[in-house]
């Protein structure tokens, strides 16, 4: 980790190196005596005692005032009441005392998430109207003589505001309205999904975030710093900041530095320059006096503190090291630090410090002609003049209450994100910028990072206090965010584009929400981030056709989901999501999933025995995407089931679903349609199992979704038709214990998906599907190295008891996977594959396609580094004696599909690889270079031998089952038969993952798994430790056979079948299935 070194003006005041200015902060979250209080509107709550960070609902639950979860059943409803109410923060200090030359006072709220008034001793400062940025208040002159001031932040109920807003607007503005969500989000600026999505409840919840400080000052001190950097043609980076500093009004001269450098590498950089700064005194808003929802949702604040802004550039010229993201090299930071010293004042100083990677970005927009006609554009990243392929999620807010969301859990979704391959993280702009952790995490992991502003999904008003308050916004954000090297490009919005065509108001005048969304998006953010940064990479919506020009910029209006431009979100919830041919040739998709539900351990500890239940009204309730149960169903059907039986929807709100605009949603009244539980007479009746195999069905369902759709559009990346270079599923993570396209749970516990995703996100991937009458494979290569191995085939025979059953098809032969390409690796005829089993087959075991699944591995034992390519692992060139032994077997080719590290040693499983043990650059190839599996099923599961008696599953620890001092626990699974899609859960209330679920387990080869539980924050308590024979007999294990027939066994459609009352045997050769049925 990079040393970084952050100047304190406190310990520079109390050394003395102040002598002519003040510059004091005193922190109010912790000095401050603090009370809540609501207007009486649905409960007398007064004198709740609270602390910073706070949002009603949560200090009402930690003040005992609420009892129970949020997320807990239906309390979303009954807790409903403190949404729609207004909110009083109220604080209580004693005035600080400052150095006696102190001028000027600062009062810097961190944000205040909703729509309200600050006032200090009686005096109205401010009207907040923007969660994403901070309120500041010039407060000189109005703290106590006598010192004791008060303090108070109102917050009104933001769905009061922005229907208020909506109504008053002059024509209508439509936004998508979710199941069971909030209206007019779009009129306020606060996350668009806390007024409900299809993935999260509506709380909409009231917050004070970050600190409450007050700063006094007598002279101008630094406050943020936008950083833009560009590589020259010689090679160098010219580095430019633009600081910006709180000061006095009137003129300030000072020297301004800049120093750049790295503790543990060669080379040190400095610049300075003489500023002067013109610094704007305070004004008083015409906002004063009026009532938070008097005027337009975003008017000015009240009172505005002076300040200033000074650019100064600084060259850096070679020797250095690039950030790369972390398949490419290392992702180096380096120190940056600007320091002030004022005129005349000494040695007296302000500085700031930041992490800083040079790093060139290009997004790389090329005509594709064919024929001598234009048919596409590509679309795709260039990170220091290498093309990137992107491999990752869209990561959304991971709780319904900001205060809530800590650093180390933001840390948490990068972690988990680099540890499956990841290499891009999208943070999307419907809820909010993520904590400044997250991006520290990416920089530091060496992932990319698209970047939205906060619009999604919904036409935006063009009013001028609107606007106004956008750029405010997005000049905070950027000069935020803009130091950090892997957010790499900035999106205007998610789907506002894309929305014209959901709603019959923008359809019917396509060209007035053209206009409001140019104005808005093309003529008030992109100006913003162009002047911080002139280099910035922007797309002005997401999916978009791109441009037609850059200058003078115009859009390429039309039809956002043509694969042929831009980037492309892809849902097709009813075409086969196993096939190939479902999924677009689009060049870029930034967005594609197919939902499933929460792990079952998760699930149960926010309901109760009677929910677990696909008709209950529960499910129902916690399903906010409309039918979303019918198109899973419907799904299994085509692969799993006999008969999939779809369960009746059961409404529990009252109102359209999914409408735009429809009416208000009265949740928590009258017209709610909550029934109660269905009694079932245990977890383990034919119901209750069957929602756990539903659930467990339908993470296998969304695992192999995406994989297909992985497979597809990874081969695109060298086909000249397709020219695919990224996909970012939807999505990394969950708000809440409910069915999502999320392939972590709420709480951090991963789901199949997530597995799955180590293997088709690995940066050298094995691919395998059908085309016709063929199975062919291909390498995919994200590496810029030429990687060397053994590939092989065989059939796994379900009937199969040890390693003798298996067949062998393809004997490891050596394979090549040039760097950075996708191309086939091999190919065989089904039906000639067929008769290589029956021939080699136990005669005593049956060999029809229905019988046995296709295993094809690839792993790695020789890299090569590539000429005119970074070369991230330390690997030796051609002549060096690179070229390997094609039959050295990899360490790991024993891996299963979690995969293991093909360089344990970092020096002899993969020729050619100079990295030393424990080296960052090790780390980084055995994440990389690891062995790869691909399963082929001739047949689908329900035609499959896969209907006798279901694997017994077991689960023992290993002697001196805990490792080290993260706690892990090492786990044995066995099964006594080949079980597919093994499932291992920790027990509901452990929070951990085990690092391999979703395998396939063989009877002679048991998979060792272990879990490492998550450490417990600091002030938080956590579960009791647990030791491996207590989580041996705890752990759930399930299994695709278990889970297809205790589902067929609660559904009473499949009896026909014989499912219920006899026993079915098939018999299926290439695609002919011969049913003999049994009846009983």
């Amino acid at each position: 980790m990079v040393s970084r070194h952050f100047v304190s003006i406190t310990a520079l005041l109390a050394c003395g190196l102040v002598p002519a200015l003040a510059l004091q902060t005193w922190s109010l979250g912790d000095s401050a005596t603090w009370s809540l209080n609501n207007s009486a509107g649905s409960a007398n709550i007064s004198d709740v005692p609270v602390t910073l960070p706070s949002c009603a609902l949560g200090s009402l639950l930690e003040d005992g005032r609420l009892a129970g979860d949020p997320l807990y059943r239906y309390n979303e409803l009954d807790y409903r009441w403190v949404a729609d109410d207004t909110w009083t923060w109220t604080a209580s200090f004693p005035s600080p005392q400052p150095a006696e030359n102190a001028t000027h006072w600062l009062l810097t709220i961190g944000a205040v998430d909703g729509v309200g008034q600050v006032a200090l001793n009686g005096k109205v400062l401010a009207f907040p109207r923007n969660s994403h940025r901070p309120v500041e208040a010039d407060v000189s002159g109005l703290l106590a003589e006598d010192g004791n001031n008060t303090l108070t932040v109102t917050i009104e109920s933001a769905a009061a505001v922005a229907a208020a807003a909506a109504a008053v607007y002059p024509y209508q503005v439509p936004a998508v309205r979710q199941v069971g969500g909030l209206p007019h989000y779009n009129f306020i600026r606060k996350a668009a999904s806390d007024f409900g999505w299809d993935w999260g409840p509506a709380f909409a919840p009231a917050c004070i975030l970050g600190d409450v400080t007050l700063t006094a000052y007598s002279g101008p001190y630094l406050t943020g710093l936008a950083l833009a950097q560009e590589e020259q043609s010689n090679g160098s980076f010219l580095i430019t900041a633009t600081a910006f500093f709180q000061a006095p009004p009137g003129e300030h001269g000072g020297l301004l530095i800049l120093d750049m450098g790295n503790q543990t590498l060669s080379g040190a950089w400095s610049a300075e320059q003489e500023v002067l700064l013109s610094c704007g005194g305070a004004e008083e808003s015409a906002a004063v006096g009026a009532s938070a929802s008097s005027g337009p949702a975003c008017a000015a604040a009240a009172a505005l503190p002076a300040s200033c802004s000074a650019v100064i550039s600084l060259t850096v010229d070679p020797p250095f090291q690039r950030w790369w993201p972390w398949e490419l090299g290392s992702p180096t930071l380096y120190d940056l630090e600007v320091r002030f010293e004022p005129e005349g004042a000494g040695d007296a100083l302000s500085s700031l410090t930041r992490a800083v990677g040079l790093r060139s970005v290009e997004l790389v927009t090329e005509a594709l002609v064919e024929g001598g006609r234009a048919v596409g554009e590509t679309f795709f990243l260039r990170v220091n003049g290498v093309p990137m392929f992107a491999r990752g999620a869209n990561v959304i807010p991971d709780d319904v209450l900001e205060s809530a969301v800590t650093p180390a859990r933001l840390a948490r979704q990068v972690a988990d994100a680099r540890a499956v391959g990841m290499n891009m993280l999208r943070v999307w702009g419907g809820g909010r910028y993520a904590g400044d952790a997250f991006y520290a995490a990416a920089d530091e992991a060496g992932l990319l990072v698209w970047q939205e502003v906060m619009a999604a999904c919904a036409a935006y008003p063009r009013d001028a206090p609107f606007l106004e308050e956008v750029a405010l916004e997005v000049r905070h954000q950027f000069t935020r965010l803009s130091a950090h090297p892997s957010v790499v490009l900035w999106g205007g919005n998610n789907e506002v584009e894309a929305s014209f065509g959901w709603s019959p108001v923008t359809r019917a005048a396509p060209q007035l929400f053209a206009v409001d969304f140019a104005a808005l998006f093309v003529d008030v953010v992109r100006p913003v981030l162009q002047e911080l940064d002139p280099g910035v990479v922007y797309v002005d919506t997401s999916p978009s056709n791109g441009l037609l020009s850059s200058n003078p910029y115009v859009k390429r209006w039309g039809d956002v989901s043509d694969p042929a431009y831009g980037d492309v979100h892809f849902y097709d919830y009813t075409s086969d999501a196993f096939d190939p041919a479902t999924y677009p040739p689009a060049k870029f998709v930034s967005e594609f999933g197919f939902m499933s539900f929460p792990s079952f351990s998760v699930y149960q500890t926010v309901t109760e025995l009677g929910d677990w239940d696909l008709s209950s009204a529960m499910t129902d309730f916690r399903l906010r995407h409309a039918g979303g149960v019918q198109e899973l169903q419907r799904q299994m059907g085509r692969h799993f089931l006999h008969a999939s039986g779809e369960t009746p929807p059961v409404s529990a709100f009252d109102g359209p679903v999914g409408a735009s605009d429809g009416p208000t949603v009265t949740i928590g009244g009258p017209d709610v349609i909550v029934a109660g539980p269905n009694t079932t007479n245990s977890s383990e009746s034919p119901v209750a199992l069957q929602y756990k195999a539903f659930t467990h069905l339908s993470q296998v369902q969304q695992a192999l979704a995406y994989e297909t759709a992985a497979g597809v559009w990874r081969r695109g990346r060298d086909d000249p038709a397709t020219r695919t270079m990224g996909m970012l599923y939807w999505q990394l993570n969950d708000i809440w214990q409910g069915p999502s396209w999320s392939s972590i749970n709420h709480g951090g516990q991963w789901k199949l998906l997530h597995h799955a995703a180590r293997r088709f996100f690995a940066p050298v991937y094995l691919s395998a599907w059908r085309d016709g009458d063929t199975l062919r494979a291909s390498l995919v290569n994200d590496l810029p190295l030429d990687v060397r191995g053994l590939l092989s085939v065989d059939a796994v025979l379900y009937a199969a008891r040890s390693e003798a059953d298996v067949v062998t098809l393809l004997p490891p032969t050596a394979t090549h996977a040039a760097a950075l390409t996708a191309a086939p690796a091999w190919s065989g005829g089904l039906a000639s594959l067929a008769d290589a089993v029956t021939r080699q087959a136990q005669p005593t075991q049956l060999t029809y396609t229905s019988d046995y699944v296709l295993r094809l591995r690839f792993c790695p034992t020789a890299v090569q580094a590539a000429v005119g390519l970074p070369n991230p692992f330390e690997v030796e060139t051609a002549g060096d004696g690179a070229g390997g032994n094609d039959t050295q077997v990899a360490a790991a080719s024993s891996a299963g599909l979690t995969g293991s590290s093909a360089n344990e040693s970092c020096m002899s499983s993969i020729a050619g690889l100079g990295a030393a043990p424990g080296s960052a650059a090790c780390a980084a190839a055995s994440s990389a270079l690891v062995c790869g599996e691909a399963l082929f099923h001739p047949t689908e599961f329900v035609d499959a031998s896969l209907w006798g008696p279901p694997p017994v599953l077991s689960a023992r620890a290993l002697p001196g089952a805990q490792t080290g001092d993260s706690g892990a626990l090492v786990l044995e699974i066995s099964s006594d038969v080949v079980a597919l899609w093994v499932a291992v859960e920790p027990p509901p209330g452990l929070a951990g993952n085990f690092n391999a679920s979703g395998f396939m387990l063989l009877p002679w080869q048991p998979q060792v798994v272990v879990f490492t539980p998550d450490p417990v924050e600091e002030g938080a308590t956590g579960a009791a430790p647990m030791t491996a024979e207590e989580l041996a007999s705890k752990v759930t294990l399930r299994s695709l056979q278990q889970s297809m027939q205790e589902y067929e066994a609660g559904n009473p459609s499949s009896s026909a079948l014989g499912l219920l009352n006899g026993v079915s045997l098939r018999l299926s050769v290439l695609g002919l299935t011969i049913f003999i049925l049994t009846m009983l």
